[in-house]
């Protein structure tokens, strides 16, 4: 049988920062016996490892539980992050008109780039996003409102200084779709034209 009061006495004095050893060592000097001592040590600690083991759980539960709540917070946001169906019809490229789709020529300190964008998708294009990168920063988005029907040309000229953004890297065609009120964006579709030969 436990004695109680022991166990009662040793949370005490544990709570108030003495060491096991100190503790035995001052139960001995007053006459308890080994045995009742180290079944007054089980108890305790059986006590904590149930508190502790009780702790994690509920530590457990309740991160899983925070985990759950942010992710049904973002779940709509996440769908965001995924391509539109709509895009899946959007497709453009590159037309070739003898054997040649870039025409580049340099004019003054002017890089002057002709660039025929073909709609080659299922579905008219509402607007054209323009990136314009340069090695050293990179350019405004351009944003065209023009309707592309599906099999037309947008040719468009584009002028870029490379004294004032550095070599050009690349020129992204990104297209613009609006269904049911709402502007789409089908990153997805760009078209990056990295490769210019200009002079």
């Amino acid at each position: 049988m436990v004695n109680k009061k022991l166990v009662e006495y040793i949370r005490d004095v544990k709570t108030k920062g003495y060491k096991d050893e100190a503790i035995i060592t001052h139960l001995k000097k007053h006459g308890y016996p080994e045995h009742i001592i180290d079944d007054a040590f089980e108890s305790l600690n059986s006590k904590f490892n149930k508190i502790y083991i009780a702790m994690v759980v509920l530590i457990s539960i309740a991160v899983l539980l925070i985990i759950g709540i942010i992710f049904i917070g973002l779940k709509d946001r996440i769908r965001i992050f995924q391509p539109n169906p709509v895009c899946s019809d959007v497709e453009i490229s590159l037309y070739e008109y003898r054997d040649k789709s870039i025409f580049c020529n340099i004019v003054g300190n002017e890089m002057k780039i002709q660039v025929p964008v073909e709609n080659s998708g299922q579905i008219d294009i509402s607007e054209m996003r323009i990136q314009i990168k340069g090695k050293e920063k990179k350019s405004n988005d351009i944003d065209e409102k023009i309707v592309i029907k599906s099999g037309d040309i947008f040719p468009k000229l584009i002028s870029y200084s490379p004294d004032e953004n550095g070599e050009l890297d690349s020129i992204s065609f990104i297209p613009i779709v609006y269904r049911d009120n709402k502007k789409i964006t089908c990153k997805n579709k760009a078209l990056i034209i990295e490769e210019f030969n200009c002079g």
